[in-house]
């Protein structure tokens, strides 16, 4: 998911700029990481639904990859290659 990530911002990072990847994918990494809150606390606090948990747990940890490798992770790398000459 890192992988794919990346190759997404590179492709758009360019047209829109850092600054509007940024901001447009950090919801995404918010958000996922409640899912992932939500997903410990099904696991460990109740009974029925650990396997909901579980599956929430997965889904946020997948869906917040996909979004911090678009957004923070690839502009962070892309500001070093403007800062240090060749």
């Amino acid at each position: 998911m890192n992988a794919l990530g990346t190759g997404i911002a590179v492709l758009f990072i360019d047209n829109y700029g850092r600054r509007f990847i940024m901001l447009r994918t950090l919801p995404g990494v918010l958000m996922s990481l409640f899912i992932v809150a939500f997903g410990f606390y099904f696991t460990l606090f109740t009974e029925n639904l650990v396997g909901l948990g579980n599956a929430c747990s997965l889904i946020g940890m997948v869906t917040y990859l996909a979004f911090f490798s678009i957004g923070m992770s690839s502009s962070v790398w892309s500001v070093n290659t403007e800062i240090y000459p060749l």
